[in-house]
């Protein structure tokens, strides 16, 4: 398991883990590191949805990191950056 969509989640642990995701936890996209994957999911930390438990929680700081579990069936989208430079067609007047 690891791959959904083309995504080879285990490839994306070995480049350092981040990904661009539109998932059921917020209505925007979020930059997610990628803490682990299994046949279920993906497990994955992101400052505001750290932000979110905090906030939750009525505390300034908590003794560890929150990884947060996020269903296969909960990912919109999600793509990562491979190597080469992306132009925008639109600025450049393409």
């Amino acid at each position: 398991m690891g791959e959904l969509m083309g995504i080879n989640f285990a490839a994306v642990m070995e480049q350092g883990g981040l990904l661009l995701a539109l998932t059921t936890l917020r209505p925007e996209p979020l930059e997610l590191k990628l803490h682990g994957f299994d046949e279920g999911g993906i497990w994955v930390e992101n400052q505001k949805l750290t932000d979110m438990i905090l906030e939750l929680f009525d505390a300034a700081s908590l003794p560890a990191q929150p990884v947060f579990f996020v269903p296969y069936s909960g990912i919109r989208w999600a793509c990562i950056l491979a190597e080469g430079q992306s132009l925008s067609s639109a600025k450049l007047g393409l």
